[in-house]
């Protein structure tokens, strides 16, 4: 079975070929329903260079999965892989018989010279055109060329005793004596949030091991699509959080980054006073609880982010 995914940023991403006998297909739920939404509304972007690679991929010839594999290894492509004990390879195919392949795994970035082999009957999906893996061959191609400098900074947070991720990369913007503005970028290179920071919960600034990051923001900039939900549009300034947030419309989506709180809280504003204010959370494509923060415990808030696009979009539709 042959889909065209979607990635964890709402994009289509690559084609993903599933053993038949090792998936379960659901048409209903919540997420489908998210999914719809933004489907209809012309909301799931595409890469245009991921455009050509999935062109590409309908334009091959091939019956049985060895064949399919031989063609990516003269085509030099980097995949993905799941085998039927749960393990995800990445990398690239050197080899192929009826039987097994050998795979130089990707590991951080750069390809391993010992290859590994791997029967082709354990294989139960296959990310044939997934994005990550293309800038991957392309960094590995490119990387020595020359240097891709972009002006991105590493920015650690500081939080209370949780588990969450606590870096941000992209650009500073604007900054004062108390916050930052940080043009904040996801995996591929796209510009994902214009974020607001608190200063006082940063523990560290720097520059360093963004050579990757650099380079694929160059990518995206090269490409045209580093602002691909136009967030730059958006007329945006740091202000005080309280003031940002009181001047909010009652439902409206937003997302924040409290010091007490073990995740990010995307939801709707319910609520909003001189001290305080309420969130309901959005779980798993519906609205859940409600979480109450003081403006003074906040690291950030996302001014504008490609996932506050969405759930806006999909959020009116449900009203």
């Amino acid at each position: 079975m042959c889909i065209k995914a979607i990635d964890e940023n709402d994009r289509f991403s690559g084609i993903h070929i599933f053993r038949r006998d090792c998936i379960q297909i659901l048409s209903t739920g919540a997420s489908i329903n998210y999914y719809n939404a933004l489907d209809k509304a012309n909301a799931l972007k595409t890469l245009l260079p991921q455009t050509d690679l999935n062109s590409e991929f309908f334009s091959w010839r091939w019956d049985l999965i060895n064949e399919l594999f031989q063609i990516i290894l003269e085509k030099e492509i980097y995949v993905s892989l799941e085998l039927t004990n749960g393990e995800y390879y990445s990398g690239k195919i050197i080899y192929v018989t009826p039987t097994d392949l050998r795979m130089q795994e990707l590991s951080y970035l750069k390809l391993e010279k010992q290859a590994i082999t791997l029967p082709i009957k354990n294989i139960v999906s296959i990310s044939v055109t997934e994005f990550p893996n293309y800038l991957a061959k392309k960094w590995n191609e490119e990387t020595n060329n020359f240097l891709y400098h972009q002006n991105l900074v590493n920015i650690y947070l500081d939080y209370y005793d949780d588990t969450r991720e606590n870096l941000i990369i992209g650009e500073i913007i604007q900054e004062n004596n108390e916050k930052i503005l940080l043009g904040a970028i996801d995996g591929l290179g796209i510009l994902d949030s214009l974020t607001v920071i608190e200063k006082r919960f940063i523990r560290q600034i720097n520059s360093q091991n963004l050579k990757y990051e650099n380079f694929i923001v160059y990518e995206s900039k090269k490409n045209g699509y580093f602002d691909l939900y136009q967030l730059l549009s958006t007329t945006v300034e740091i202000l005080d959080f309280s003031t940002i947030i009181k001047g909010m419309q009652i439902n409206q989506v937003f997302s924040v980054n409290g010091y007490y709180f073990d995740n990010q809280n995307v939801g709707i504003l319910k609520k909003a006073n001189n001290r305080n204010f309420k969130i309901q959370n959005f779980d798993n494509y519906q609205l859940g609880n409600e979480s109450e923060f003081e403006y003074q415990d906040l690291v950030s808030v996302d001014l504008v982010s490609s996932q506050i696009k969405n759930y806006n979009l999909w959020f009116n539709k449900q009203r």
